[in-house]
Order: C-alpha cells, then sequence, then structure tokens
C-alpha cells in the first residue's frame, strides 16, 4: 500500500514540475487556464447596429489585422458636440480576461454626452 502512495506522489510531483516547465516557457497554457477559470467571457446578444438612449451602435466592426479577434465596437452620438475627441477604450485586461460588452453601459453614456467612442 505505501508503494502505491509513493507512486502516485511522485506521478503528482512529475506532473506538477512539467505543467510549471510548461508555462515558464510559454505564456498560452497560463492564459488558457485564466480564461477559462478565472475570468468569463459574458454572451453579448446584441444586434449588429442598434440605437440606446439615442446612440447609435455599431458592434463588431473589423480593423486589418493578422489576429482573429480584431474587432471594437463604435459609439456615436446623434448629436456631436463641437471640439468633442473621438475616445478610444483599451480594455487591457482583455488579453487574458474580460470583453468590451463589459463596458457598453460607459460608453453609451460618454456617446449620449456627445463623444465618440471606440471600444
Amino acid at each position: 500500500m505505501e508503494i502505491t502512495m509513493r507512486k502516485i506522489i511522485i506521478l503528482a510531483a512529475l506532473f506538477l514540475v512539467l505543467l510549471l516547465s510548461v508555462c515558464l516557457f510559454s505564456s498560452k497554457p497560463t492564459l488558457w487556464l485564466l480564461q477559462h477559470s478565472l475570468f468569463g467571457i459574458p454572451q453579448d446578444d446584441r444586434p449588429k447596429q442598434y440605437l440606446d438612449k439615442n446612440v447609435r451602435v455599431f458592434k463588431d466592426l473589423r480593423y486589418p489585422s493578422r489576429y482573429q479577434k480584431n474587432q471594437f465596437d463604435f459609439y456615436a452620438p446623434n448629436h456631436l458636440l463641437q471640439h468633442k475627441p473621438l475616445m478610444v477604450w483599451i480594455h487591457g485586461g482583455g488579453f487574458i480576461g474580460g470583453d468590451k460588452f463589459e463596458v457598453k453601459e460607459y460608453a453609451t453614456r460618454l456617446a449620449y454626452e456627445g463623444y465618440q467612442v471606440m471600444v
């Protein structure tokens, strides 16, 4: 019985060492683990274009890139105020977890105030 338990401990230790060494050489396993455990991505069932609180929203516009997730949302006010800049929201955590959908209320509010917003 002791030999079996010893083998299990050795195998578990080897697996842990292997997992840690893979994570040290590449960030992909760590990122995958974080994305699928800690950072859940909400479901976005909005239409491609819609009107929300007098703000025109264009969802999932594409820009040229070699990567697959090259999409942004554009929030345009119906009444663009003079000297209001375009605001570009970059969700830094989006490289690991989260989604542009999570800031839609804030982006809509900024656009309602007259700013153009890219998320």
